[in-house]
């Protein structure tokens, strides 16, 4: 019998067709995939699956078929032929290459291809220096680069590129024919193209040794030796430097060795192409070794290899079967070239390189090449240390085999003399990852070729093992290393797994004399390593069964080597496992053998016991612990940081980030390793520094901080389970009857908003209906009622009439019903862009109560433009409900909402997207389609739907659209264009929002022209208060809080202006009707000098002190001069009945409002001042929830709510009921601007009495009623208004106080569009806390600390203080880890949705409980089964355990025990190993346990006096 090397044929039932063909070529690119080339047909084949097949039909023949990775990155297939080249993607992209040159050949490299070119000899003759033979190319659309000679030395005419290595990793050598001097050039490559990601794969690659510990010697381990030890610093430094000079002399120099990466240098190293057209040096060529060649190209075969520092180049013959390996060396210095050291030369049919990647511990068998002796005999041969394989016999496997076509690492295919192609897979690697470590620490103990060496010995013995035991092979292999050749051993009975191995060794020895390298010097070191390597193995308890098998492989050879008993016991193996019939003389290095976890256990003590580690054992850098004992290498780095006053727990956890332990890691180590790693993840999860990163707060299970700290928006974080069912309110029979009637699937409850958003809507409002309430009375979707009080003695005719006067006045209601919805809604859905957004219809059916009568109006009954508002209010009550975080909206998806015709409710819609801002990406057309047919309502909501979207950006193509609709824009003769007054006054308004705040002289000028000025429509001129006050509020808008700092307007005289148009007193009416622009002038210095505090300013604005003037004052403009004033004096707002007294103006005849008895417009001038004032109020404590102003505008309110009911009997009394009525309004609005969002009990009881008031209230006292219960459930209880300039500004514009009293009196004073303007002053403040594993909202206390020094409480979820205010937020419950955050901390995203997360402490304060607390346990388990299993029968057998708690055996027992905390298993643990004891590393373990718990004053994951209790249980026990 021969000695062969194991070689396994592929099974042919998963073989491909192409397997059974003829003449297919076959080349393996990959693993796994491969190329089959037949003529012009390609096969692409990932594993046996046809992956792409391929079809020229070109009169072209393929030169060559190869993969590449252009630029290092995008892997294609590049078929070249003579003229062109096809490329194929991975993604299914395909590019076809014209080459202005024929193709003789192509090789890929690490960038890209190389291609060499065919050339005219009389062209070459003329001018050879301007042409280059090998073309780069590295992109399919870039520019060719070059590859050139260096300064020593010349590329010849006749020499062809027949090799040329595909990366530097497999070698630096190319190889050309020169058929003219029958020779081959071997060429060293110098690439001066910069890989782009070899930075990236530098620093990874040297992780290993970029650490966070400080660099000092071990506490616990030997002083290593210093020879063997490298400065990483100055290595680093050297290679820098050497990058440096090597690219200083890189053009027309020989090149040497790359060794770093350098950028290309197109400036200055570019040679000439035959077209005079510069090419970029990519590579340079340098030959440095001639070999001759006697024969043709066709008859060769060669290829280069690489070993460590030397390099190869393999040439064999195919017509005379001789092989030559010629092997080059290089020096020490980096910049040296290659030179030649010696020639090998074999007989061979064929040959090819055989590739081997680098397994975990940084091994491989580089340099092997595959030998084809003769039609069924294959060698494996590595020419660098000169060593030959027993043969692997085909004989009976596969037909006479012709040629090797491709190989990759274990997998070979051949050719046979059929022409089919037959794979075998050589067995190389053990799949064993013992076994491979094993055989890698050969390596480090003996050297590169005795690693090569042993290795060999392992592939023959797995063929000669019958079984082909991986394990039994690699024992058998280590025995022929420590056995002495010369020794005379008797096959044993096998009493163990190692003296099993002996038979097969001695069968190994009778095949092989390997006397010739004695390796048995290396016993020592190699029982050590072994050693060494089982203790590292001792640190996961998941390799308990390699530690016993390493045990006893051990136990034995110590035996052998006649070691001391402490070495045989150590392993504790009975004397029957152990044979003594051998006994070596092998040299004991140590008096006992190291352990490690004694080791450990003595670091908190002061003696020391010092463990040798494996680099230090066979002198290599420490870099080779964490590759061979990668556990060792971290506990000992670790428990050193543990007693380092250098390092505080936090650095711990820094490490144990960088060495890739995460607490499910952290669980397989052993009990002693485990306890203080995980106590000081305790300590730093109560304990967290501010400083930790995101990652380490994953080490240390504080998700909660880790999603906080996230920096991916909160949506893609929240993974939300919606349990309905829990969370639904519970309803009666009556509420389930009545909802199985409703066929509206657009309600505003009903499912159609997010679920989390609902969900935290009820929880806020979860102690009593009244969100369902609010949603009730704001719906407008279904039927209305409506109360029709009894009238006695009524016709049937005038029945009819009241009734259908109720249901015209409900209608009006529906109307406006859509202006407090946007509140409630605001920003809460995410529309799909492939569906049209719903928008919820209006119902103008009534159910007249108590006779249950359903009307329905008639169209006629309602003017058109009355009904078109309220559609067009509908439409942006829909676009406001359009989430601002949805980034997918479009303007194509914009169009794709485009109803046939245009309407005002679209309209609506694209202004209520446009206040969100969402129309900054609709496109020119689009705007042009929108503005083309001159609908009123589309040209006014895209109008300033855009502008808002746009706001303070200046937008040129904004402004040339605007410009369009204002005729004060437009030059002299444009009136033509008969733009409407409402388009225009809309226009006005954009402008004033496209140059907010920033001062534009010519716009300011122009507008407060405006504010005086007249318009054209309909070829007449109009004078209107809505134009002039828009005009007004855009020119505030632009100098919005710039007070006397307006830049060039100064010399404008403004402030004359404005002044003598607002407080003028005017007692003719001339052509310019001047009292149409006093709103405008007052609200332009509102907004010019809001929050000044400028005492000058307001008092100018103030009422006039002579009772006289003011009765050239209309009543809404002294509200408005009395309400700028106190917003000018923003600081001196307070919130008390006392000061809204001492407000009013000594010039108006003071009576208390309670007092008023009788209605008159007498009364008027004091009402409409102190609504003035409670406006003021309400600006001023937005959003505060402050119940001293909420009291004090709630007296003024019920006091306005009993004049209402005075009894008007003259015109007098009428006209001032319906003013009354107005300011009362105002005062409902301004109590929900105060109580935004809180849902206030007392505001919405007044509220929902005026809403249901169908005998007084009309279309504008609808409309601010609506509002006033939109904005009391802003953002469903989520939302508050913002207290910035702007924000104020734009809420003042919003609750303007002129209403119109029905909707087609006269002109609207105020466009009725702008009362969405509140939507640009809301932002979300609701703080949400979750919990970070379910992600479901809790209800905690909040603890608000505000930059003042005074804290508030609140209960999650809640409405926060302005963010401004706030210094920081603490979450201090007892069931979950606290939490504190700064505000200034913390990112947008948290104040974009404020949203805290906290984690549950899972039995964390119970687990510290003292022993002392313990109650006997009595058997009372609630939550028993009754069929208990077997793992509830061993909980159970705990009750003589006087350390596991009642509450603890209860919790084990429930269901939900994937939510616990494991410190009750570490008890569980650590119980079991103190009372039944596996081995001897128990007690060690304990050990370490105690000795760590000696030293700590608290600990955070166990009780010290539980511990301390154990321990003398153990010590009455056992004595230890």
């Amino acid at each position: 019998m021969s000695l062969q090397l194991p070689c396994l044929t592929l099974r042919p039932d998963i073989k491909s067709e192409l397997y059974s063909q003829q003449n297919y070529l076959c080349t393996y690119t990959q693993a796994g995939e491969s190329l089959w080339i037949r003529n012009r047909d390609v096969v692409w084949m990932k594993g046996n699956i046809i992956y792409r097949r391929l079809n020229f039909e070109s009169d072209e023949s393929i030169i060559t078929t190869l993969f590449c990775c252009f630029n290092g990155e995008n892997r294609c297939l590049v078929v070249v032929f003579r003229e062109q080249a096809s490329i194929f993607y991975e993604d299914g992209r395909m590019n076809v290459i014209s080459f202005p040159f024929n193709v003789r050949n192509a090789f890929c490299f690490e960038q890209g291809i190389i291609l060499e070119k065919l050339q005219d000899l009389a062209a070459d003759n003329e001018d050879s220096s301007r042409n280059v033979r090998f073309l780069t190319m590295t992109d399919a659309l870039a520019d060719y680069g070059a590859a050139v000679s260096s300064s020593t030395s010349t590329i010849g005419v006749e020499e062809e590129l027949c090799s040329f290595s595909e990366s530097q990793s497999s070698s630096n050598l190319c190889c050309t024919f020169d058929k003219l001097n029958d020779s081959i050039h071997i060429y060293h490559i110098k690439y001066l193209i910069r890989k782009e990601n070899s930075r990236s794969s530098s620093a990874s690659g040297n992780a290993h040794v970029k650490r966070r510990i400080k660099q000092k010697p071990f506490t616990v381990s030997s002083t290593p030796n210093s020879s063997k030890l490298v400065d990483e610093k100055d290595v680093s430094a050297k290679k820098r430097i050497n990058s440096l000079s090597q690219v200083l002399s890189i053009d027309r120099m020989a090149s040497g060795p790359d060794t770093g990466d350098f950028h290309s240098h197109t400036h200055n190293t570019s040679v000439l192409s035959s077209t005079g057209q510069a090419l970029r040096k990519d590579i340079i060529l340098t030959r440095v070794y001639t070999f001759s060649f006697n024969d043709t190209k066709e008859n060769l075969n060669i290829f280069p290899i690489k070993c460590d520092r030397q390099e190869a180049v393999v040439i064999h013959n195919r017509r005379t079967c001789e092989l030559c390996v010629v092997i080059l060396n290089y020096d020490q210095d980096s910049l040296s070239l290659p030179s030649f050291s010696s020639i090998h030369r074999l007989s061979a049919l064929d040959s090819k390189r055989i590739s081997n990647r680098k397994n975990e511990f940084n091994t491989s068998h580089d340099g092997y090449i595959i030998i084809l002796k003769d039609e069924s005999t294959l060698f494996l041969a590595n020419p660098f240390f000169d060593l030959l394989s027993p043969p692997i016999n085909l004989k009976n496997k596969v037909p006479p085999i012709s040629r090797i076509t491709s190989t990759f690492e274990e997998c070979i295919a051949m050719m046979a003399k059929n022409n089919k192609i037959y794979e075998i897979n050589l067995v190389l690697h053990p799949q064993n990852k013992l076994v491979d470590k094993l055989l890698s620490m050969m390596k480090y103990c003996g050297g590169d070729y005795t690693f090569e060496y042993v290795w060999l010995k392992w592939c023959c013995l797995l063929e000669l093992d019958p079984s082909h035991d991986e394990w039994t092979c690699i024992l058998t292999t280590l025995l022929s290393v420590i056995f002495p050749n010369d020794l005379k051993f008797q096959c044993l009975d096998g009493s163990n797994e190692l003296t099993s191995c002996l038979p097969l060794l001695k069968k190994f020895r009778l095949l092989v004399d390997d006397s010739k390298y004695q390796l048995s010097d290396l016993s020592p070191i190699l029982i050590l390593s072994v050693h060494l390597l089982r203790e590292d193995l001792k640190l996961d308890i998941m390799c308990s069964q390699q530690v016993d098998m390493l045990g006893v492989v051990l136990a034995q050879l110590t035996q052998w080597a006649s070691w001391t008993d402490s070495w045989i016991c150590y392993y504790q193996q009975s004397d029957d496992n152990v044979d003594k019939s051998i006994r070596l003389m092998i040299p004991q290095l140590f008096s006992k053998p190291p352990n490690i976890v004694e080791s450990l256990s003595s670091i908190f003590t002061d003696a020391i016991v010092p463990y040798i580690t494996f680099s230090q054992l066979v002198e290599e850098p420490d870099y080779i612990d964490e590759l061979m004992t990668p556990r060792t290498f971290h506990v000992l780095k670790l428990f050193e940081a543990i007693i380092s006053s250098d390092f505080s727990e936090g650095d711990v956890i820094s490490m144990m980030l960088d060495y890739q332990i995460s607490s499910r890691d952290l669980e397989t180590y052993p009990m002693g390793v485990y306890f203080p790693l995980r106590s000081i993840m305790a300590k730093c999860k109560e304990e967290h520094s501010p400083a930790m990163s995101t990652q380490e707060l994953a080490v240390v299970g504080r998700k909660d901080l880790q999603l906080l700290l996230a920096d991916m928006p909160f949506q893609q974080l929240l993974h939300f389970h919606q349990r309905s069912a829990s969370f639904q309110c519970s309803r009666d029979v009556h509420q389930i009857l009545q909802a199985l009637n409703e066929h509206e699937v657009l309600t505003a409850w009903d499912g159609q908003l997010e679920a989390d958003r609902m969900h935290t809507t009820r929880r806020i409002f979860s102690e009593d209906r009244r969100f369902h309430e609010i949603t009730r009375l704001l719906q407008s979707s279904k039927v209305q009622p409506a109360l029709l009080n009894s009238v006695a003695k009524v016709n049937e005719h005038d029945l009819h009439i009241l009734q259908k006067h109720l249901a015209l006045t409900v209608a009006l209601r529906t109307l406006t019903i859509p202006l407090g919805r946007s509140a409630i809604f605001i920003s809460s859905r995410r529309p799909l862009i492939t569906e049209r957004f719903p928008i919820p219809k209006l119902n103008f059916q009534c159910v007249l109560l108590p006779q249950e009568i359903t009307t329905t109006l008639e169209k006629s009954a309602i003017d058109s433009e009355t009904i078109e508002w309220g559609y067009f209010h509908n439409g942006v009550s829909a676009g406001l409900t359009v989430s601002r975080d949805a980034t997918e909206i479009s303007g194509s998806w914009i169009v794709f909402n485009r109803p046939p015709k245009l309407n005002a409710q679209h309209a609506g819609f694209l202004y209520g997207l446009g206040l969100n801002g969402h129309m900054k990406k609709l496109e020119e057309w689009h705007i042009y389609n929108y503005l083309g047919p001159k609908h009123l309502y589309t040209s006014v909501g895209l109008l300033l739907g855009m502008s808002a979207s746009l706001k303070g950006t200046k937008d040129l193509k904004l402004t040339k659209v605007l410009s369009v609709h204002i005729v004060a824009l437009l030059p002299a003769g444009s009136t033509d264009l008969n733009v409407s007054l409402s388009v225009q006054a809309s226009g006005l308004i954009g402008i004033g929002l496209l140059y907010l705040k920033t001062q534009h002289r010519r716009m300011s000028e122009m507008l407060l022209s405006q504010i005086k000025g007249s318009l054209m429509v309909d070829e007449r001129e109009l004078v209107s208060e809505t134009y002039r006050l828009s005009a007004g509020i855009a020119f505030g808008l632009i100098n919005l809080g710039k007070g006397d700092k307006l830049g060039g307007l100064n010399d404008t005289h403004h402030l004359d202006t404005l002044f003598s148009l607002a407080c003028g007193s005017r007692d003719t009416q001339t052509k310019l009707q001047l009292d149409k622009s006093s709103a405008g002038a007052i609200m332009a210095i509102i907004f010019i000098f809001l929050r000044t505090n400028l005492g000058d300013i307001a008092n100018r604005l103030d009422v006039p002190d002579a009772e006289q003037l003011l009765d050239y004052i209309r009543p809404e403009f002294l509200l408005l001069r009395v309400l700028g004033k106190q917003i000018i004096l923003w600081d001196s707002i307070e919130c008390s009945l006392q000061w809204v007294s001492d407000q009013v103006p000594k010039s108006i005849n003071l009576k208390a409002t309670e007092l008023i008895e009788d209605l008159n417009s007498d009364c008027l001038k004091y009402l409409y001042t102190v609504t003035g004032l409670c406006m003021s109020i309400s600006l001023r404590f937005a959003s505060t929830s402050d119940e001293g102003a909420r009291d004090t505008l709630l007296w003024y309110f019920d006091q306005f709510m009993r004049l209402t009911s005075l009894s008007c009997v003259t015109h007098d009394n009428k006209i001032t009921l319906k003013s009354v009525m107005e300011l009362r309004d105002l005062l409902g609005i301004s109590l929900s601007i105060i109580m935004a969002g809180s849902g206030d009990l007392k505001i919405m009881r007044r509220l929902r009495y005026l809403q249901n008031d169908t005998n007084f209230c009309k279309y504008g006292n609808f409309m601010a009623i609506n509002m006033a219960l939109g904005f009391l459930f802003l953002g469903g209880g989520q939302y508050a208004f913002k207290n910035d300039m702007f924000s104020i500004a734009t809420l003042l514009i919003s609750i303007y106080p002129v209403f119109p009293k029905v909707a087609n009196d006269g002109e609207d004073v105020l466009l009725q569009a702008l009362r969405h303007f509140w939507s640009m002053a809301v932002e979300k403040r609701c703080l949400i806390v979750r919990d970070a594993e379910t992600s479901e909202t809790l209800s905690l206390m909040i603890h608000v600390v505000l930059k003042n020094g005074s804290s508030k409480k609140f209960l999650s979820p809640c409405l926060l203080p302005d963010f401004n205010d706030i210094d920081s937020i603490i979450v201090n419950d007892d069931g979950y880890f606290s939490i504190k955050m700064d505000m200034e901390a913390l990112n947008e995203k948290f104040k974009k949705s404020p949203t805290i997360f906290v984690l549950k402490k899972r039995f964390h304060n119970s687990l510290k409980r003292d022993l002392n607390e313990v109650i006997m346990f009595d058997g009372n388990i609630h939550h028993y089964q009754k069929n208990q299993d077997l793992s509830q029968l061993a909980l159970n057998s705990f009750k003589a355990h006087f350390g596991l708690l009642k509450h603890e055996r209860e919790a084990l027992l429930n269901n939900n025990y994937e939510f616990l905390s494991n410190a009750i298993d570490f008890k569980l643990e650590i119980l079991q190993k103190s009372k039944h004891p596996k081995d001897v590393e128990d007690y060690w373990n304990l050990k370490l346990v105690f000795q760590f718990s000696e030293r700590q004053h608290h600990l955070h994951y166990m009780n010290l006096n539980f511990l301390e209790q154990l321990k003398d249980e153990l010590y009455h026990t056992y004595g230890i």
